[in-house]
């Protein structure tokens, strides 16, 4: 009977395609249908694909004939926040075709780097990660439990007690601080939010922000103590931090202390029940270390401020996150991912030692979670402006850049789109012959689809068959996009992410690497922490340098003379 069923199944499957190839002959299909984008027209030539690819091959060569270990002076990590694969293609067409091109030939300014990795994102108790164990990983080292941050896999989620000191694990911007290295925060999220908090905090749950949050979770009194919140250990441990610059105002403000809202000029309420002004004990304690403390709440302050190498810089430039690059374009009234990596870098730079900095672009993940993939990925062409100014401002030679991921999320292109397919738009292309009155291709459910889809989210409908979108503008900003289960928030994914990197150190990704390969890259290029005494930092030097024989077989070569000869 199985097999009668499979036979049957086969004929009908036979039946279709010959139906679908004798509607297409010889693929004159493709001629059916009217451009969507412009063409690159050099595609049609054999040479071209040639051109690049010795152009790729004589970029690699010279890449392997450069590489040797020496030190980097600074080190840069550029953290995409849920930007796995499917957000890198999206992007690059997006970024072409907002240049009136085709998009799928551009390229961003990362995939430029010669360097490139995966890194495997899960967290010692979850297949799908989470964004506080992955920023532990990739900045302290050591890969954690799933929502806490700064701690080792003993320290258990929610479990104040359990939050012991030893526990502690140390990112390589504190360790970067300890050797004399200037180091800063620029991110787009609340600045105690998961990726930035594990720079600095230590804590059984990403969500103690704030001392209120903090209380919920721990009723004893008497443990709080073991556990402060993340804001406040902003203030303790972030104190000779140079630069932290992003959102989340109103965790360090009391209740009883009001703040203007700069978007809506409203008044607003802190969200600390200590009734302790973080802010003001952050001044506070500045000055009691000699430094200058700026704090900053505008764009225009923030464009205004000179640099001083005696100041340390506070910007909390949103009440929460700040807005998506897509909304600040309207009015600019928040500064942009872009413009305060530009003021980091050049605050950081003043010191001769080096400096070691952390930018995350975070509302990419947010834009994904919403199910809004145009706010997320107009959010991940302003992260790469932000690469690209940091390239403007310093020099490979001494600089390692890294641009990475947290993790992705179940966020896909497909759907047989034609070259040019407005990325946005819906699908004009149908291998089945599929159309409705307006030319859109069809599903075998009859209704129109776009090529970029969610596997979960809110974007999925409850009860009922997927939505017809034949009068929907997909194209307008707000448009939530399909997807199959549905979940109020949409799910990270559990696939590798990539890694890029240019700068000393950079050759080091190779493979596919543990996600806390990535901060021992960072300080074993930047010799801090354990790999201070490494044989590589004490013989090497900073930068690339020109001979091509390794400093310590050279000395090596030198001493057995001087025992032959002398």
């Amino acid at each position: 009977m199985a097999k009668a069923k499979f036979f049957l199944a086969s004929i009908l499957l036979g039946s279709l395609l010959a139906t679908v190839c004798k509607s297409f002959p010889d693929g004159d299909f493709i001629k059916l249908l009217p451009e969507t984008r412009p063409q690159p027209g050099q595609s049609s030539d054999p040479s071209h694909w040639a051109k690049i690819a010795k152009q790729d091959l004589q970029t690699a060569t010279d890449v392997l004939r450069q590489t040797k270990e020496n030190r980097a002076k600074n080190a840069i990590l550029f953290l995409g926040d849920g930007m796995g694969v499917p957000s890198i293609t999206v992007g690059r067409i997006l970024k072409g075709q907002l240049a009136g091109n085709s998009g799928e030939e551009e390229i961003l300014e990362f995939e430029r780097f010669p360097h490139t990795g995966l890194s495997k994102t899960y967290n010692t108790d979850m297949q799908t990660p989470d964004s506080a164990g992955t920023a532990t990983a990739f900045l302290c080292g050591v890969k954690a439990k799933s929502g806490t941050m700064g701690v080792n896999e003993q320290v258990i989620s929610r479990n104040c007690t359990s939050q012991l000191k030893e526990r502690n694990v140390m990112s390589f911007l504190n360790e970067a601080q300890q050797l004399g290295k200037s180091v800063g925060i620029v991110t787009t999220t609340r600045i105690t939010h998961a990726t930035p908090g594990a720079a600095y905090s230590h804590t059984a749950s990403r969500d103690w922000e704030d001392d209120t949050e903090r209380n919920s979770d721990v009723p004893n009194v008497n443990e709080r103590s073991m556990c402060p919140d993340i804001a406040e250990q902003l203030v303790e441990y972030a104190i000779n931090y140079t630069v932290i610059f992003g959102g989340g105002r109103l965790k360090f403000l009391p209740k009883n202390e009001i703040t203007i809202d700069p978007i809506t000029g409203r008044n607003v309420s802190g969200s600390r029940s200590d009734s302790v002004n973080l802010i003001n004990k952050w001044k506070q304690r500045q000055e009691g270390y000699g430094r200058r403390p700026v704090y900053l709440e505008t764009r225009k302050e923030l464009q205004d401020t000179p640099t001083d190498p005696n100041a340390a810089y506070f910007g909390l430039f949103a009440m929460s996150h700040l807005r998506y690059d897509l909304d600040n374009q309207k009015d600019g009234k928040e500064p942009t991912l872009e413009e305060m990596t530009r003021k980091a870098i050049e605050i950081l730079s003043q010191n001769p030692n080096g400096f070691a900095l952390l930018v995350e672009g975070g509302r990419i993940d947010h834009g994904h979670h919403e199910n809004l993939a145009q706010k997320s990925m107009h959010d991940l062409l302003a992260f790469e402006k932000a690469i690209k100014a940091a390239g403007e401002l310093t020099k490979p030679d001494d600089t390692l850049t890294i641009v990475t991921a947290d993790h992705s999320h179940v966020f896909s292109i497909g759907g047989w789109g034609r070259r040019g397919q407005p990325i946005f738009g819906k699908v004009k292309f149908s291998y089945f012959n599929r159309f409705n009155s307006k030319g859109e291709a069809l599903g075998f459910d009859d209704l129109p689809y776009t090529p970029l889809f969610y596997g979960d989210g809110p974007g999925a409908p409850v009860g009922r068959p997927r939505a017809n979108i034949t009068d929907v503008d997909t194209e307008q900003e707000n448009y939530k996009q399909q997807a199959v289960v549905n979940f109020p928030i949409e799910s990270h994914a559990a696939e590798d992410v990539p890694i890029y990197a240019r700068g000393p150190g950079s050759h080091l990704f190779h493979a596919t690497h543990e996600q806390s390969y990535i901060a021992h890259v960072i300080k074993y290029s930047l010799c801090v922490g354990s790999y201070r005494a490494e044989n590589y930092c004490l013989s090497s030097s900073v930068g690339f340098v020109s001979p091509s024989i390794p400093a310590t077989l050279l000395l090596s070569v030198v001493a057995a003379l001087i025992g032959r000869f002398c």
